[in-house]
């Protein structure tokens, strides 16, 4: 049998979630938010503990309804393949981006933010709800410093 140590799972604590707003080159406004659904710490250094964190992201997209518009009669899927010739990549002109900060064991204070790295969309089909076919490559920057009193 193996020995080995679980990594510890520290307590944490929302402070805030706050909504990011980002602005594509197609007019399209990306609203979204970064949460912290988990965290191990799995070493410590001389800046202090090392965590492994688990981040969840959530997005809205509010598309100008002059796009929505130009694809009402294209076919509705669920999915689209990325090999598919209709896929456009578009710039973020503008953004300030998703924060959320957590309360780690009272110590620690983790900051997440939220960071747009490629959009693409494909108006050849449509989301039941009449909006183009997005997809959004996405990090999550962590700064973690101890708490000031």
């Amino acid at each position: 049998m193996h020995q080995f140590e679980l990594p510890y799972q520290p307590d944490f604590k929302p402070l805030s979630e706050e909504f990011g707003e980002y602005r594509l080159s197609d007019g399209t406004t990306l609203k979204a938010r970064v949460f912290l659904a988990d965290l191990f710490q799995i070493g410590r250094d001389a800046v202090g503990p090392q965590y492994a964190l688990s981040t969840v992201a959530a997005f809205r997209f509010i598309v100008p309804e002059k796009i929505r518009k130009q694809i009402v009669d294209k076919p509705a899927v669920d999915h689209v393949n990325p090999n598919d010739p209709g896929w456009e990549y578009l710039d973020v002109i503008e953004s300030k981006p998703a924060e959320s900060k957590y309360l780690i064991e009272d110590k620690y204070l983790l900051t997440l933010k939220l960071e747009i790295a490629g959009v693409a969309r494909n108006t050849n089909y449509r989301t039941p709800v009449f909006i183009p076919h997005y997809q959004i490559r996405w990090t999550t920057v962590a700064r973690i410093e101890p708490k000031r009193k």
